[in-house]
């Protein structure tokens, strides 16, 4: 009876071992569920990614290319390292990075100046409904002139912040596109 429980246990380390080791080496012969579009930033590659397994591969050298990596394939392996710039400053990909962190800085900026907005408008609101026909009285407020005057420089920063934003944006195009 050892002898049957050894002989089990043996072929199912071995067999499911190698179950295991055959499943997570290679991707020959896997079906490709799905094409799907890749894109870095907005801007579309025009080489597709696919997905095998519920995993997506996208192409090495096109996606490292584009957001300015060097990619080698040395000794059986992919490399993808920062291009050396010669001293001229940061590589695209720094820079890239630096470009992405003042847009979100500027769109969380544009999100608190929208919500003080809010509030000032509702403020503004109140001493309208306060004041009623009374629009002398209304224009002597000091709270109304403070909430008129914030609501109007709190638009125009959010504007110069949106056109900074698109400024940016084209320049992280033309980055992506010299890749």
């Amino acid at each position: 009876m050892k002898k049957w429980i050894m002989i089990g246990l043996c072929v199912a380390v071995l067999g499911g071992g190698t179950a295991v080791w055959a499943s997570s080496s290679s991707l020959v012969g896997k079906k490709v569920e799905k094409m799907v579009s890749l894109y870095i930033g907005s801007t579309k590659v025009n080489t597709d990614a696919i997905i095998i397994d519920g995993v997506t591969y996208a192409p090495v050298r096109k996606v490292g290319e584009m957001t300015g990596l060097q990619v080698s394939y040395e000794d059986g392996a992919v490399k993808l390292n920062r291009k050396d710039t010669g001293g001229s400053g940061p590589s695209n990909l720094t820079r890239i990075e630096e470009i992405n962190a003042k847009i979100q800085a500027n769109k969380e900026k544009m999100k608190a100046n929208s919500e003080s907005i809010g509030d000032s408008e509702k403020k503004l609101g109140e001493l309208r409904s306060k004041y009623g026909k009374d629009q002398t009285g209304l224009q002597n407020d000091k709270d109304y002139k403070y909430h008129l005057a914030f609501v109007k420089a709190a638009k125009a920063e959010n504007a110069d912040i949106d056109k900074e934003i698109e400024s940016l944006n084209k320049e992280k195009q033309k980055l992506l596109a010299s890749k």
